[in-house]
């Protein structure tokens, strides 16, 4: 290190000075000395950070091929939101997570389902979304528009919840419950409420802008 044979040159400059030389002539090679170690230590961090980049740089750049080399010409979920991370790279999200495709609960908006950004593979074609939230709607029956939805219905209440406001609520749960474990030994939640299938379309156009789909 550059900073030894400067400190065994102050060493010798103060052992053939006085008392009063020697404030006027170590301390600026003092003052000298503490910068440069400062700017080693500067050094050595910036030589450690790109290291670590470079690093990151290296794994991302294989895991980037692997991932392609296992979705090519195929269709499915690549990647999807990630919240996990970890020392390992199976602790973070990849194409699975805490919940499937990174759905979550939007009951702040009606009828509308969160799901969070994906990369998806269709046909072979590689591509990535921004937020998916999207709403409980289905292609017009009463339409051949391009693009035309329309709400999908939902279930009526069940006949057998009756009796006071408090008792129709907790009847209520009782079905939700059933419907949410999926134990018709609850209640018989199929004669009433029927599976949605949701799925996921692609196609190649020319947007003029960007229509949301969803409040969110």
């Amino acid at each position: 290190m550059k900073s030894l044979p400067f400190l065994m040159l102050i060493c010798l400059v103060a052992s053939q000075c006085s008392a009063n030389e020697k404030q006027d002539t170590i301390q600026p090679l003092l003052d000298a000395l503490s910068n440069t170690i400062q700017e080693i230590m500067t050094n050595i961090e910036d030589i450690k950070e790109t290291v670590f980049h470079l690093g990151r740089q290296t794994m991302l750049q294989q895991f980037a091929m692997e991932e392609n080399l296992r979705s090519h010409f195929d269709s499915g979920i690549r990647v999807i939101r990630g919240q996990n991370r970890g020392l390992k790279n199976y602790q973070s999200s990849s194409s699975i997570g805490d919940g499937v495709n990174a759905c979550h609960d939007h009951a702040n908006y009606n009828s509308t389902l969160g799901m969070g950004e994906v990369m998806v593979t269709m046909n072979g074609v590689h591509f990535r979304t921004r937020h998916n939230d999207y709403k409980l709607i289905m292609p017009a029956t009463n339409s051949r528009e391009y693009g035309a939805t329309e709400q999908i219905p939902f279930p009526g209440v069940p006949p057998e919840v009756k009796g006071t406001l408090e008792d129709q609520i907790a009847e209520m749960r009782e079905w939700f419950r059933a419907f949410q474990t999926q134990n018709t030994s609850i209640r018989d939640y199929t004669k009433y409420f029927k599976p949605v299938l949701c799925y996921l379309e692609g196609a190649r156009t020319i947007p003029d802008r960007l229509e949301e789909l969803a409040d969110s």
